[in-house]
């Protein structure tokens, strides 16, 4: 399925993916590599991120892999919304601190559904984890409205040629800096 909108901007669109899209940027994951049927995201791990047990909690590794596989399905100029996911644990991870990697391949780009392969690696580079994932497209990407913590957040996006605007409460009571 080639990319048939020659004005999608593939790098302005992993930005504004990173900045306006507020459950993944909650979580710390950041789509760093974006092209056509291909993505790459990193996450670095935190406590709240940790099981009882002193691993990763799944959940992490498989929102890192799901939020890898939505912006590989959409360098294709197209809204999506997972279907389904199967998520292989192969090693756990323990170590907080550490920077985990999603790599994402669109296997079959459809024009109602993308079958995609995300691999999670731990910081060495060991495989931990392999996700397959199908998205069903929903049509053409059409320019969202990101609601964002602040204007300056709402200017970035802005800048970047997408539709942003702050939320009603913008960064909270008490959180509002004077640089704003």
């Amino acid at each position: 399925m080639a990319n048939e909108n020659k004005e999608f901007d593939i790098e302005a669109f992993r930005k504004a993916f990173n900045e306006g899209n507020l459950f993944p940027k909650g979580v710390g994951v950041q789509v760093t590599v974006l092209r056509e049927g291909y993505a790459e995201a990193e996450l670095t791990l935190r406590e709240d991120h940790m099981n009882f047990s002193g691993r990763v909690q799944g959940g992490v590794m498989l929102t890192l892999a799901d939020c890898c596989a939505g912006a590989a399905s959409r360098s294709y100029n197209v809204d999506i919304a997972t279907l389904e996911i199967k998520y292989n644990f192969i090693r756990g991870i323990t170590v907080k601190g550490q920077t985990i990697k999603a790599v994402t391949q669109v296997i079959h780009p459809g024009r109602k559904t993308h079958v995609l392969e995300s691999r999670i690696y731990d910081s060495d580079g060991k495989l931990a984890g392999i996700a397959t994932i199908t998205n069903y497209v929903t049509g053409e990407l059409k320019s969202p409205v990101f609601v964002v913590e602040g204007e300056k957040d709402a200017d970035s996006l802005h800048a970047l040629g997408y539709n942003a605007v702050s939320g009603e409460d913008g960064a909270g009571p008490g959180k509002w800096r004077k640089e704003y």
